[in-house]
């Protein structure tokens, strides 16, 4: 056997990489919190997902009912509705109550064989579609993108198909956020990949919690292909960031206050504890780090209220105590405050003594050192001046 027989041979034993649609995204938003998650550093769970889960799961199943064996929809919806997980089984019913009768109506309305693919098909009718994006290398395998299609159902002619999303969660969507949409553009580039026949895909996204549908939405080949120099990015930017980590360095972080805000890796974040730049010389920087401590201690004080509520105050024996502070006479008596305070218990001469300003992480004691330092500049100080 030659050498490029055994390059061959070692190309097409590995296993190609399978990379969903959220993992793909997150690269490109910020590397660190994709990073972050697929790794599992950072858990990306929450009410919200696992009701959405549930409700995507029973009209799956509604769909299948129909789609194998001719079952209407409006009965099984409203029974297994009734059968989620009894942590958010009353958001899947406020999510999917007003939508059961037109769903039923929108299947019933068209032939069986009209479902080309649905979320866990089964007998050739899974949606979960993938294609190969990179080819395989000797390191490794071929990369694909892959994503699950709630609903495909066959358009007005053999080139066309329609895709029906549900949305479970607040948000009203609109015909621009579906153009725009990450999500709907790597469906598109996945089912002109896996149905070379269809030349126009018709994306509606309904909108169950109030029976709302998007308008429709139109994509051709020429808009996949364009979004195709995305997902090459988005791909470069996920093995730059698990290069890094094997060099000892960590993945990228493109802070921005909006998306930090709703970052689940905001906890790990190396951005959120690298020391600020002086807020004269670098203001943006210096916001944008305050804007991400302020979410990791937003985060710390309600996790302190719930262990307060579940276990009582946090003391250490020394005069530190955090919790709901008895009210003053003074004052009006409030009973959702949640703060450190001297503790009662332990004479105040027996006190352990407290810098001023008392901060208990190191680094956030030595951010309040530096805002008191700059309080004594002018807007108009120059560097090296101060203001007396």
């Amino acid at each position: 056997m030659d050498e490029l027989e055994q390059l061959y041979e070692q190309t097409d034993a590995l296993p190609p990489v399978l990379l969903d649609r959220s993992t793909l995204q997150r690269y490109t938003v910020c590397p660190f919190q994709a990073w972050a998650v697929e790794t599992g550093l950072t858990p990306d769970s929450s009410l919200d997902a696992d009701t959405g889960t549930e409700i995507h799961r029973v009209i799956a199943d509604a769909v299948g009912n129909y789609a194998e064996n001719g079952e209407p929809l409006r009965d099984y919806l409203e029974n297994e509705v009734l059968m989620t997980r009894p942590d958010v089984q009353p958001e899947c019913i406020d999510g999917l109550r007003r939508s059961i009768w037109s769903i039923d109506r929108l299947l019933t309305s068209r032939h069986p064989n009209d479902v080309i693919a649905y979320q866990g098909g089964i007998a050739g009718k899974s949606s979960q579609l993938a294609w190969e994006l990179l080819p395989a290398t000797v390191e490794y395998g071929a990369i694909m993108p892959t994503s699950e299609i709630d609903l495909l159902l066959a358009g007005t002619t053999e080139c066309e198909l329609t895709e029906v999303d549900w949305k479970t969660g607040h948000k009203e969507y609109t015909s621009a956020d579906v153009k725009d949409s990450f999500q709907f553009r790597l469906h598109a580039w996945l089912i002109f990949a896996n149905y070379p026949d269809c030349e126009q895909l018709h994306v509606t996204v309904w909108m169950t919690r109030f029976n709302q549908l998007t308008p429709t939405v139109t994509f051709t080949p020429k808009d996949a292909a364009a979004f195709e120099g995305r997902l090459l990015m988005a791909v470069e930017a996920r093995r730059q960031a698990f290069e890094a980590v094997e060099m000892g360095g960590e993945p990228d972080c493109w802070p921005a206050v909006e998306r930090c805000s709703r970052c689940a890796a905001v906890l790990k974040c190396p951005r959120a504890y690298a020391p600020a730049p002086e807020i004269a010389a670098e203001p943006v920087a210096y916001a944008v780090n305050t804007m991400l401590l302020q979410e990791v201690i937003g985060k710390r004080l309600n996790a302190l209220r719930d262990y307060v509520e579940e276990h009582g105050e946090i003391r250490d024996g020394r005069g530190f105590a955090f919790g709901c502070e008895e009210p003053k006479s003074s004052r009006r008596k409030s009973t959702s405050s949640y703060a450190a305070y001297n503790d009662p218990e332990v004479p105040h001469d027996e006190q352990a003594e407290k810098p001023e300003n008392y901060i208990g992480d190191p680094y956030l004691a030595a951010l309040g050192q530096e805002i008191k330092k700059g309080k004594g500049r002018s807007d108009n100080a120059t560097d090296g001046e101060a203001t007396s």
